[in-house]
Formats: C-alpha cells, sequence, structure tokens
C-alpha cells in the first residue's frame, strides 16, 4: 500500500513510529528501541499496530523494507546487493528469501519482469492492490 494511504490509516500515536521507521529502512531499529523512542510501552505498540494496521510492527517494518527494495529494482540498475543494504538487510541471501516470501518472486526476477516459469511478475501496485481486496 502506497505511503500516503497507508497514512490515512494510521493513528495519530502511531505516526510518528511509522515516520521514524520510513526514516530507518537502511538501518532498521529493533522493536525496543522504538518503544523507548516513541514512549509508548512494547504491549501497547503492539496492539497499536495490530488494530490500526493489521499486523505487529516487526512485519510493518519489513514490508516498509521490501516496498524500499522493490521500488529500487524496479527503477534503479543498483546492484542487487546494494539495494539489500539500502534495504537493510545485511545478507543478500536472506534479503532473497524475504522478498521472494513477501513478493512471490526473486528479487532478479522482479529486475527482468520474468518469473522462471515463464510467467510475467506483477507489478508492486497490482499486488498491493490484490492484498488490499483481499484485507
Amino acid at each position: 500500500m502506497a505511503l500516503h494511504m497507508r497514512l490515512e490509516r494510521i493513528s495519530s500515536p502511531l505516526l510518528p513510529i511509522v515516520k521514524l521507521m520510513e526514516e530507518t529502512v537502511a538501518d532498521p531499529l529493533n522493536l525496543d528501541e522504538l518503544v523507548t523512542l516513541s514512549g509508548i510501552s512494547r504491549r501497547h505498540l503492539e496492539r497499536l499496530f495490530q488494530q490500526h494496521l493489521g499486523m505487529s510492527p516487526q512485519r510493518f517494518y519489513r514490508q516498509l523494507r521490501i516496498e524500499r527494495a522493490h521500488a529500487l529494482l524496479e527503477n534503479s540498475m543498483i546492484p542487487i546487493i546494494d539495494v539489500a543494504v539500502a534495504a537493510g538487510f545485511v545478507s543478500p541471501s536472506h534479503f532473497a528469501k524475504v522478498y521472494k516470501a513477501f513478493m512471490g518472486c526473486t528479487p532478479q526476477e522482479t529486475r527482468t519482469g520474468r518469473r522462471r516459469d515463464g510467467g510475467s511478475v506483477d507489478s508492486f501496485r497490482e499486488r498491493a492492490l490484490a492484498m488490499s481486496a483481499a484485507a
């Protein structure tokens, strides 16, 4: 889901936390750091994310990181290892695994626009719309 659409659904206590997450995608904060910086208890933070976004803070952060990586893969020729680092992943293999689990294709397949089975890779917008409709 695009940031402006996501922000429309976010309650005001979450807004500064989500902005902080957006700003630290390349060097993600752990949940304890988010709790400390937000001044909200860990459990309350988890409840707010679940209530307003339908997912845990960790999953939301991972989604942000994959969105950043996807945009870089589609709109630049930056080497995949540098895309992984820009999205906060220290291991290219871990990045590829998480990316494929979320997107249904590898980073290389996104870059080329073709899956190994010969099918085309859905655009991120199509995938996000399908996920929104299913929710």
